[in-house]
Parts: C-alpha cells; sequence; structure tokens
C-alpha cells in the first residue's frame, strides 16, 4: 500500500485511528482472533498472490469491522491540511510524520 499514492489517505487515516483500535483490541482476545482468520490471513495469501487490490479490500473492510465492533463509527479523520501529491518512497515514518497533520474530528462516545 505504500507504493501506491491513492492508498495515503487510507494509510494515515489508520495512523489516527489505529491506535484507538489496537487499545480496544488488546483486551479482545476474541476479536483477535476473529480479525487474523477472517481478514489477516486472507489477506496475506491475496498479497502473496500479488493481488493486491483485493488485499486492500479486505483490510478495508477489517477497519470497518473493528470500528463497528468498537463503536467507533463516530470518528472521522479530516486530512484537508494534507498534501499527498508531492509525497514518494513512502514509508512507515513518512506516514506518521504527515499523520500528525490529521485532525479526529469526532471524540470517543462516553
Amino acid at each position: 500500500m505504500m507504493n501506491e499514492v491513492s492508498c495515503y489517505p487510507l494509510l494515515v487515516q489508520y495512523e489516527v485511528i489505529g491506535p484507538i483500535i489496537s487499545q480496544r483490541l488488546f483486551h479482545d482476545q476474541e476479536a483477535a482472533q476473529i480479525i487474523l482468520e477472517q481478514y489477516i490471513k486472507p489477506a496475506i495469501l491475496l498479497i502473496q498472490s500479488e493481488n493486491y487490490e483485493q488485499a486492500i479490500q479486505v483490510y478495508q473492510r477489517m477497519v470497518y469491522y473493528l470500528q463497528e465492533k468498537y463503536d467507533l463509527q463516530n470518528l472521522e479523520v479530516d486530512l484537508s491540511e494534507i498534501d499527498f501529491h508531492p509525497l514518494n518512497n513512502m514509508d512507515k515514518h513518512k506516514i506518521r510524520t504527515i499523520a500528525k497533520n490529521a485532525k479526529l474530528l469526532r471524540s470517543l462516545p462516553q
């Protein structure tokens, strides 16, 4: 995904929301097993067969599933302050750096 400019917004969004999901998932072994079997393993197989577009779709479904499961649908990431166009040779460090300009627009429900 880091080689696809079209995936940069998705990577930044997950960089912002991911830590919230990870925190919830850490204490939920049942959900961890579900995402391993239903999302991660299939995505790995798709990547190994170089079917990257379908792997991205599996990844998106996994994130959606986790947002629904942990009642995080109310979170929205504002990417308006990020200029993705001059970026190339993306890596995890660059994603984290540009994600600092993204804003989480809604708070978690109380």
